[in-house]
């Protein structure tokens, strides 16, 4: 439902360019000035803005008043309305403001590697388990003849459990077992034996 106000306030705009809501209510309306109150200056207001006039702030005569210029009025002197520049102003401010920046991530750390085993443990690692050996293998020389007859005695390393031929001595032949074994002797035992002995090892021969 349109004011009944817009009618004789349109008609007085007609050959206005610019214009105050107090000659509005004097001149269009016929109020006095006395009467010229809150509620009916922005009744006023609310017409000039629905038919596209610009309210802005000027000083007229040394006094600052509010003027509504019309749709089709140009400002001779290239200023703008007051709340153009405040509007203008907050404008010019928000796009002046860098916008928030995320917090800063810290690097990605990369995975941490396994270490890596030394050479000689990898080594270690590989070799199979084997058994003690004893610190010195005493040496028995097998006798052997070359073609011309001649006979001469080749080394040969003996081991606990090894059979051997005695060369020497009153078991002179006889084949026994080894049973210890010392840097410079070698203790054997028959099967039938009691007691073992004990022979120089050049004095055996492995079987």
């Amino acid at each position: 439902m349109s004011d009944p106000w817009e009618t004789p306030v349109l008609q007085f705009l007609e050959d206005k360019e610019e214009v105050t809501v107090d000659e509005i209510l004097s001149m269009a309306l016929k109020i006095d000035i006395d009467r010229h109150d809150r509620a009916s200056q922005m009744r006023v207001s609310s017409i000039l803005k629905s038919e596209g006039w610009v309210g802005q702030r000027r000083s007229v005569r040394g006094i600052r008043v509010r003027q509504w210029l019309s749709p089709n009025h140009y400002l001779l002197d290239g200023q703008v309305g007051q709340e153009e520049k405040e509007a203008a102003g907050s404008k010019a401010l928000s796009s002046a403001q860098p916008l928030a920046q995320p917090p800063a991530q810290p690097p990605a750390q990369p995975p941490a590697q396994p270490p890596i085993p030394s050479q000689e443990n990898s080594q270690a690692a590989q070799l199979p388990n084997l058994p003690d050996q004893p610190d010195q293998i005493p040496r028995s020389r097998k006798t052997v003849r070359n073609g011309s007859g001649e006979s001469h005695a080749e080394p040969r390393l003996l081991a606990v459990g090894d059979r051997v031929e005695i060369l020497a001595g009153g078991f002179k032949g006889r084949v026994v077992s080894v049973v210890g074994l010392s840097p410079d002797e070698v203790e054997v035992k028959g099967s039938t034996w009691q007691i073992t002995r004990t022979y120089s090892p050049s004095d055996l021969l492995p079987v």
